[in-house]
């Protein structure tokens, strides 16, 4: 039965998928994607924030590392939460619906923040607000991806990656004009999540997404006004293709439950599934890591002795990481995802065990050089692991996938940084980055040789060659 239901599904959707390769690139993609680049801007300023709260919490409430782990599991079980939700809803309710929901109550909670007169309290807050912010952040993913043709793909999607980059900068430099005040952190994300909501308020819903619903007149109508925006002529050579009968669309959705999701991803998606799964499990136990201790490791080395971060030093290796979301615009489909996951994982492996020989000469110049290098690295292995992800699953379960891979991802940071918290007191710098390494180095030879196909260049999966 359930494969009756995904044979109708890909004879459905397959005019969209053609009419969206069809289109050329023009003014309606430089719209799409400066949207996408200004809401990864906004969701860094949301997620980043976290380390930099500590050195004024540590002074307002006296909290420890313990405490300090606490408020990073929060902000990680937040995220945990607003991916299992999506994963419920946004291939049924729809990737617009879910963001528009949810953006304006996670500036709310970004507002009341700085409310919070205990650390218990904050905790609560910010799982709260990362619960709504990651609901929106993967509905705003899975939407962009869904209006890309397969023709360069690749640069359209790492075109959007500096703005992760901008937006820590900006918290780094916040963080550093009211030091040690916290609260304005805060104030900067809600700002920003409301911005971004009025932003989305002019956003069109996926085509794909519309036409698996059964509303194929709605799809052609985006579709036409995409052609129009880029000052294409209107193709009527697939208007017949294209003129499915509403009733047949309701009739193929009408069977495609949640079960029948499950059963797609778990059945015929399985060996993508688990190698989604790999990937997200082996960036728990590196760059999230790295995300939340990092800072204070720098501070160790850099500022032994201060209770102040080393701002300067962390602008640097936040630099090297916009540095490499720009090359990845122009190498990201000529590398591959696999040529980017042998650099995000093998050579930041590198950069890491340099910086673990070099701590113990205290060179500040290298070690500063090897950190902007390795931040260099950063952006390749996140960025291919969100990509193939993507790219991967048919439209039907696209949402759902990548939303399960999160769930998994963020039940291991949780463990990770509850573990590491109890460990990272008493963990020398030089420790602490060959553990990094070796983990970058291990993780890279799982990922990079069990990775199940090449996506990059193809055209986003609908049918079942692609899903096995």
């Amino acid at each position: 039965v359930c494969s009756n239901v995904v044979t109708s599904f890909v004879s459905l959707m397959s005019s969209v998928s053609v009419e969206i390769e069809s289109i050329p690139v023009g003014w309606f993609h430089v719209k799409h994607l400066l949207k996408k680049f200004f809401a990864l801007t906004v969701f860094a300023q949301a997620n980043e924030m976290t380390p930099y709260l500590f050195p004024g919490l540590k002074e307002e409430f006296g909290i420890d590392s313990d405490e300090q782990a606490l408020l990073a599991s929060a902000a990680q079980g937040g995220t945990l939460l607003g991916a299992v939700i999506t994963a419920l809803t946004i291939d049924k309710f729809g990737r617009r619906s879910l963001m528009l929901v949810a953006l304006p109550i996670a500036s709310v909670l970004f507002f009341l923040g700085p409310l919070a007169q205990n650390i218990e309290l904050l905790c609560f807050l910010r799982f709260l607000q990362c619960a709504m912010s990651n609901i929106a952040l993967m509905s705003i993913s899975t939407w962009y991806v869904e209006f890309l043709p397969a023709r360069g793909r690749g640069s359209l999607m790492a075109a959007i990656t500096p703005g992760w980059p901008i937006g820590r900068g900006v918290v780094i430099l916040f963080a550093g004009w009211f030091s040690p005040q916290w609260r304005p952190l805060f104030g900067l994300g809600g700002v920003g999540l409301l911005v971004l909501f009025i932003v989305m308020l002019t956003a069109e819903e996926s085509p794909r997404f519309l036409e698996s619903k059964g509303k194929v007149a709605e799809a052609n109508r985006i579709l036409e006004e995409i052609r129009a925006q880029n000052g294409a002529a209107k193709d009527t050579s697939r208007e017949a293709e294209r003129s499915y009968g509403p009733e047949e669309g309701a009739e193929s959705d009408a069977h495609l439950t949640f079960y029948d999701r499950a059963t797609i991803l778990f059945g015929t998606s399985h060996v993508n599934l688990s190698f989604s799964i790999v990937i997200f499990t082996v960036l728990a136990c590196t760059t999230v890591l790295l995300d939340t201790w990092g800072p204070r490791v720098w501070q160790l080395i850099l500022s032994p002795g201060s209770s102040e971060l080393p701002d300067s030093a962390l602008q640097v290796f936040n630099m090297g990481d916009l540095a490499g979301t720009i090359l990845a615009i122009f190498i990201s489909d000529r590398i591959g995802r696999k040529g980017a996951f042998m650099i995000g994982f093998w050579v930041q492996g590198l950069m890491y065990a340099a910086l673990s020989t070099l701590v113990s000469y205290h060179h500040a110049s290298w070690l500063v050089t090897f950190g902007f290098l390795a931040g260099f690295c950063r952006c390749f292995a996140w960025e291919a692991a969100c990509f193939w992800t993507l790219e991967a699953f048919r439209t039907e379960v696209r949402g759902t996938a990548f939303c399960f891979c999160q769930v998994v991802m963020r039940l291991l940071s949780i463990i990770t940084l509850q573990v590491s918290g109890h460990m990272i007191s008493g963990m020398p710098p030089k420790t602490f980055l060959g553990c990094t390494s070796a983990a970058f180095f291990l993780g890279g030879v799982v990922v990079v040789v069990g990775m199940p196909m090449e996506t990059a260049n193809m055209p986003l999966a609908e049918g079942d060659k692609r899903s096995k």
